[in-house]
């Protein structure tokens, strides 16, 4: 049931913590607000991100169902 739309319902965040020890080894942690995130996902953010030096097995991409609204 897959279909193209227009527009947005919502806007959907990320937050990255970057980990780099100085010695070669680093790490990005992606919380998103998509409660999925495909493998795809993964390798575009990784594609994305090459010029940092990060690997694709250098990424976690998690996600929380915590709904926040600003006012």
């Amino acid at each position: 049931m897959a279909n193209n739309s227009v527009g947005f319902r919502t806007r959907l965040k990320a937050r990255v913590i970057y980990i780099n020890d100085g010695q070669g080894n680093a790490t990005a942690l992606v919380q998103t607000d998509l409660t999925s995130a495909s493998l795809l996902l993964h390798h575009k953010v990784a594609l994305a991100v090459a010029s940092s030096g990060l690997k694709v097995s250098d990424i976690a991409i998690t996600a929380s169902h915590h709904q926040t609204t600003t006012r």
